[in-house]
């Protein structure tokens, strides 16, 4: 008897990692049916670890479907692209696994285009996958057997990030019910100064992000991205800002239905920060002032003109969004109006890629000699 196997396909694009479940693609993606799917999204919790420049990703999905049922589900996974030579294209995804209803399930894996010409798709729509939604991608799939009610599916991977993350969740409205009834996006940054978006929804709504511990977090709203500007007059967008000295930031809500995807950025060094971040106070911090502006450019001529005591905390900059813990009162007193500071401990690396410190050392050398 010839069996039939309903396709899922995990769609998970770009680290840009993706990724929610459909009935399915994938892109970090939410798991995705190719059509409405009869099965409901209960309960989904994602959890995006960012150690160094790898984010480990887990997730768990609690699944209520209407009859038992064997799937084929799919995860589609993303390549670092190789400028150079495209042939050399490599796959962005490591350390694979999935459970189904606690079982761990072996997994296959080859490139999209091939996988979809096995015929469980139209011409049309293969075309619009592999060439306009997912050039270039490869799929893991595996066999689910579920049963009647209740069914859990939980993926782990690992990918490469170096500044930017992306996570596909618009495919929740695939799902019967186009929503999650229990919905948890759970984000642990470590240390990192990072960009979180504004909003999940077309309305602008701001998403309710929380901090589990201990941090500083911000918001630039539409109105004060409509009045603010970066430091060379450039616009700014509506987003959220956050730094933690321990802990996580989260985001729950009951029948979650977005309009857009989610993503976030990590914000490296201090040059970074000077092109992207509005000059004006938001809320009870600052993003930058005017000695910022000297530290991230290493101007010398600038630096000049500054007293000693400025040129201390200019060169100190580079401490500050290390998170070094200052003992001088003064010091911890002047960064902690900065979102981006927050003290962590004293055995911080810098980067001095403008040689501040040397430049610094040299201006009060020659000022000691008059």
């Amino acid at each position: 008897m010839r069996k039939f196997f309903k396709i899922f396909i995990f769609c998970f694009l770009s680290l840009s990692i993706f990724g929610n479940d459909w009935d399915f693609y994938f892109t970090g993606k939410q798991i995705v049916p190719f059509e409405i799917s009869e099965t409901a999204i209960k309960k989904e919790i994602i959890k995006i670890n960012i150690e160094g420049k790898e984010a480990v990703v887990n997730v768990k999905f609690i699944f209520d479907s209407p009859v038992k049922s064997k799937k084929m589900i799919g995860f589609v996974a993303p390549t670092i692209k190789n400028m150079q030579n495209p042939g050399l294209d490599k796959l962005n995804v490591r350390d694979f696994e999935t459970k189904v209803n606690g079982k761990k399930v072996n997994s296959n894996v080859e490139k999209l285009d091939y996988f979809l010409k096995k015929g469980i798709m139209s011409e049309d729509k293969l075309k619009k996958y592999t060439d306009e939604e997912y050039p270039d991608n490869y799929v893991y799939y595996f066999n689910a057997d579920f049963v009647k009610g209740e069914n859990v599916v939980e993926h782990s991977y690992k990918g490469d990030y170096i500044y930017d993350f992306e996570y596909v969740l618009t495919t929740i409205s695939k799902w019967k019910n186009k929503k999650v009834d229990d919905f948890e996006l759970i984000i642990e940054p470590g240390n990192k100064f990072i960009q979180l978006q504004y909003s999940f929804w077309n309305d602008q709504k701001m998403i309710n992000w929380e901090i589990v511990g201990e941090g500083k977090l911000t918001a630039i709203t539409p109105e004060m991205a409509e009045k603010a500007e970066g430091s060379f007059g450039q616009k700014i967008n509506e987003n959220i800002y956050a730094r933690l000295k321990n802990g996580y930031i989260r985001y729950k809500a009951e029948n979650f239905a977005p309009d857009k995807d989610f993503y976030m950025k990590y914000i490296e060094n201090i040059e970074q920060m000077e092109d992207e971040l509005p000059r004006e106070k938001v809320g009870n911090y600052i993003f930058t002032d005017k000695l910022f502006m000297i530290a991230a450019y290493g101007n010398e001529k600038e630096m000049r003109k500054l007293s000693n005591k400025d040129l201390d905390i200019v060169k100190n900059y580079l401490y500050a969004i290390a998170g070094y813990d200052f003992s001088k009162k003064q010091l911890k007193d002047y960064f902690s109006k900065f979102v981006w500071y927050v003290p962590i401990n004293k055995d911080v690396k810098i980067d001095d890629y403008n040689k501040l410190t040397e430049k610094i050392n040299k201006i009060k050398k020659e000022r000691s000699r008059k």
